[in-house]
Parts: C-alpha cells; sequence; structure tokens
C-alpha cells in the first residue's frame, strides 16, 4: 500500500494561525511605535548632549571665577569650544534637530540656547542655564540648569497653563520678581509648546 503524508493536527493548525496573527498585529503597530521609540532614544541623546556640556560649563567656571562663558547662544558655546572644554561640534547639536554641526574653520552652530555671563556659584541651582530650541522636541524640552543637572519638562497641548510653564515641579523658570531673569526665551517656547 501507498505511504500516506500525515496530517497536521488541529493543534498545530491553530498554533500557526495564532502565529501569523501576532505577526501580522505586529506589522499593524510597528509605523506606529517605532517613530516613537526613536523619538524617545532622541531626547534621552540630547539630555546626555546637555549634561556633557553642563560638565564642561562647570570646568569652565571653575577656572574662570565661578562664571559661565559671557555671551548668549552659540558665541558663549563657542568659546568653551575654543578653549577645549568641549571641542566636538557634534555635541552642540540636539539628533532631533535635523542639523548639521559645523566645519571648525566655521562658527559654530547650536541647536541648543544658553544664557550666558551667569555666575556658578553660588548660583540658584534651578536657575536655567541652557536648552533646547523651539521645535528641537514636539513635546518636550530638556533644560540644563546651573547646577548642572538635566530635567525634561513634558508639555502636551493645551494641558498646560502659563502658570504650570512658569513653576514645573520643584522649579521655576523665571524669577518672579524680575520677569526678564534669566529665560525668556525658554518661556515663550513652552508657551508656543503649550498651544
Amino acid at each position: 500500500m501507498g505511504e500516506t503524508t500525515p496530517r497536521p493536527s488541529k493543534n498545530i493548525k491553530k498554533i500557526l494561525s495564532i502565529t501569523l496573527a501576532v505577526f501580522f498585529l505586529l506589522i499593524c503597530i510597528a509605523p506606529i511605535v517605532i517613530p516613537t521609540l526613536r523619538e524617545n532614544a532622541r531626547q534621552i541623546s540630547c539630555a546626555s548632549r546637555l549634561l556633557s556640556i553642563g560638565l564642561a560649563l562647570q570646568q569652565y567656571a571653575t577656572d574662570f571665577k565661578e562664571f559661565f562663558p559671557d555671551k548668549h547662544g552659540a558665541a558663549g558655546l563657542q568659546i568653551l569650544q575654543r578653549e577645549g572644554y568641549c571641542a566636538d561640534s557634534k555635541i552642540y547639536i540636539c539628533p532631533s534637530s535635523g542639523q548639521t554641526p559645523s566645519l571648525p574653520s566655521q562658527p559654530l552652530i547650536s541647536s541648543y540656547e544658553y544664557q550666558g555671563g551667569l555666575k556658578a556659584i553660588p548660583a540658584a541651582p534651578q536657575k536655567p542655564l541652557m536648552w533646547d530650541k523651539c521645535g528641537n522636541h514636539s513635546k518636550c524640552c530638556n533644560v540644563l540648569f546651573c547646577d548642572g543637572h538635566v530635567e525634561t519638562i513634558t508639555v502636551i497641548k493645551g494641558k498646560i497653563s502659563k502658570r504650570e510653564i512658569y513653576q514645573r515641579g520643584n522649579f521655576t523658570l523665571f524669577n518672579t520678581e524680575n520677569p526678564s531673569d534669566p529665560s525668556p526665551e525658554l518661556i515663550r517656547i513652552m508657551e508656543k509648546m503649550s498651544r
């Protein structure tokens, strides 16, 4: 008599159909989840870069009578680069910004705002020193403070009031007695993100 091929059992068919269903579900979810995971990784990398710049700023302040570089924006950060405290121009670019680093012969390109001229000690530890430019991240802003720590401020559009922008957890983004001190640009960014 002829050989018969064994028929797959009902359990194998069931396992195969469940496996295919799970695989199909993963394929459907991947386009939604992967970009979010990538942006989260870029936000973490951005915070890490701010921490590295913060260490360089602290070293600079130690060498220059407790003062951070006195110029605002990229010009202040270029002082760090020129003096060799943080020479790699790639660190001044947020991974989410899409900008390319400057060449050594060019003026420094930075995707961060820097508040120059602040004193390291006894600066208020909760005083913003450096932060993301508007547009680097859609729902958050990484902020480097004078004491060297970095916080990620998350903003859910339409869910934050101006008061919440100014007072976030344990720190105040500006001195209420002098609203122009020191971060009107940060306040503007946070207000724009909350719309």
